[in-house]
């Protein structure tokens, strides 16, 4: 303020009012950082937990990295559609349906050999999409304090529990792979009652268009979204109490089924 007056009334040359406006400007920068220092210092004190650079964290569970993984969930779930809608609706088309069913090895151990073939898929798409979350973000920053609470991440502190951060990230993925899982069960389930073609139709407007209208804004359809179950970090992340478990607890009560 000093320098906009002295620069005004010809005090100061043009070079010199740029040189001071620079200086301000580093200033700024120093008291930004230092604000958000002294806020994360504050928090660890009010909840005895430790300081942890978020930035990478921020992008694998926080709120900035909610849309990409919404989309993978919503991907995942298409292509294992694509992949097992044939699985048990095959033998519909083939027309040797219920001679396998009269059968020993048609009735149990084909089941069982199709069955473990579609839990295979299902983990090997798991994989596919957490290997691809960690690398996208390990390119670009160094995920330190594993052992750290959780609530260390600011974003986290209304979280109803406390784990470390690698217990958590553990967390995370196995209930990934348990959705997973049981999508990859249902699709087999709609697949035994209805033909190759219909499964396809069954299945995506059941398991992705509510996800899909919901990617675009149309929040009713959040209830009906199995993306949020699939990608599970805005589950988690968004929670304030255990009521979470109970669509996870409904999904794998259908997956089991």
């Amino acid at each position: 303020a000093k320098a906009v007056s002295d620069y005004r009334n010809d005090k100061i040359t043009g070079e010199e009012y740029q040189s001071k406006e620079m200086k301000s400007l580093a200033y700024d920068s120093k008291r930004e950082a230092l604000e958000i220092l002294e806020e994360r210092l504050s928090y660890t004190k009010e909840n005895d937990v430790w300081i942890v650079n978020p930035q990478g964290y921020i992008e694998l569970l926080g709120k900035e990295g909610y849309t990409q993984k919404t989309k993978n969930a919503i991907i995942s779930i298409f292509v294992l559609i694509i992949l097992l809608s044939g699985v048990f609706a095959y033998e519909k088309k083939s027309n040797v349906y219920y001679t396998m069913k009269a059968t020993y090895r048609g009735r149990n151990y084909i089941f069982r050999k199709k069955t473990a073939v579609a839990s295979i898929v299902a983990v090997f798409i798991w994989l596919v999409t957490g290997a691809t979350d960690f690398y996208g973000v390990s390119v670009n920053y160094n995920l330190e304090n594993l052992t750290a609470p959780v609530k260390s991440l600011m974003f986290f502190k209304e979280l109803p529990f406390q784990v470390s951060i690698m217990t958590y990230l553990i967390l995370v993925y196995l209930i990934k792979l348990v959705m997973v899982l049981c999508v990859a069960y249902i699709i087999c389930f709609i697949s035994t009652v209805t033909r190759y073609e219909v499964c396809i139709a069954v299945s995506t407007s059941v398991l992705v268009v509510p996800s899909l209208l919901y990617s675009l804004g149309i929040d009713i359809f959040k209830y009906l979204s199995l993306s949020i179950l699939v990608s599970v970090s805005n589950l988690l992340g968004e929670s304030t109490s255990f009521v979470f478990v109970i669509p996870i607890a409904l999904v794998m009560l259908l997956g089991i089924t």
